[in-house]
């Protein structure tokens, strides 16, 4: 059993990285399942921290309903729903918890203690789990399938080049942490190895990505840095609830937001810097380059 374990974990690595990779392939309908089926475990996990962080009680509805809605929209292909729809998800969110408070009160139990918690803990859950993926759903359809497909391609070679340049140069450099309070593990060595192998995956992609070779470049760097923080950003997370994994649905692997929480802060990037920067279209150089040329 003791060389079972290992292989069992590398098994179940590479089986999912074929299936991201198969999903991305074929996008529609396998890929929007691979990111709602991902997002929608990870909003459980999540909300199990909350629980175990002073009680947070997050508003369930409000979850579904705008997460469903987000997720549709990118589907859909439609960004500029988006904002209607958080706007829509903030007032909700704000009234349906008073009124949730104002139930409560009128049934003898009063908790208006912690309200602003859950409001807060509302709002991060869809912002953090389904506002940010929702916009893997839009870089794939970037630029039409046949783009669509690269682009995603791009994001998910960087990021992993990050995380393998940054495992082995840690492993093998690793002197000073990173931050010690938040990871133990991870190095200042092991991020700038992640940097530098990000960028030269991204400069070998190049070409087939029709990119220009300082537009990939920028592009990995800025991919592999977000990368980076987003898995900080969940390990402090891990910290504050006290525990070392979201879950153990995937044997060897923690749980989905322990494998996911380094790809959410990239999918935006991806989508507006590619969008901005190399196909120079969306809201950059439609409204804002314009407006600044009209009044400066």
């Amino acid at each position: 059993m003791g060389f079972l374990a290992p292989r069992s974990r590398l098994l179940i690595g590479w089986s999912m990285f074929a299936l991201l990779l198969a999903s991305v392939w074929f996008g529609g309908l396998w890929w929007s399942l691979l990111i709602l089926i991902a997002c929608g475990v990870a909003i459980q996990e999540l909300l199990g921290l909350l629980d175990k962080t002073n009680h947070v009680r997050p508003s369930y509805l409000v979850l579904i309903v705008f997460s469903a809605a987000l997720m549709l929209e990118g589907v859909a292909g439609k960004p500029t729903w988006f904002m209607p729809t958080l706007t829509l998800a903030v007032i909700t969110t704000f009234i349906g918890l008073l009124l949730r408070v104002v139930q409560k009160a009128r049934q003898g139990v009063s908790r208006i203690g912690g309200s602003m918690a859950d409001m807060g803990a509302t709002l991060m859950v869809l912002f953090y789990l389904a506002f940010l993926p929702a916009h893997w759903l839009l870089l794939r359809q970037l630029g039409g399938n046949e783009m669509g497909r690269v682009y995603v391609l791009f994001a998910v070679l960087v990021v992993v080049g990050s995380d393998v340049g940054a495992y082995f140069t840690g492993k093998r450099f690793g002197r000073s942490l990173l931050i010690a309070e938040i990871s133990p593990k991870k190095t200042r060595e092991g991020a700038l190895g992640g940097l530098l192998l990000s960028i030269a995956v991204g400069a070998v992609l190049a070409p087939y990505c029709h990119m220009a070779y300082w537009q990939s470049i920028v592009l990995a760097l800025l991919l592999s840095i977000v990368a980076q923080l987003g898995d900080l950003v969940e390990s402090l997370m891990k910290r504050d609830a006290g525990v070392k994994e979201t879950g153990h649905i995937l044997y060897g692997h923690g749980g989905v937001l322990d494998r996911i929480d380094s790809w959410l802060f990239v999918g935006p990037v991806a989508y507006y810097g590619i969008e901005w920067l190399v196909l120079q279209q969306g809201w950059l150089w439609q409204e804002a380059i314009p407006f600044f040329q009209k009044y400066f």
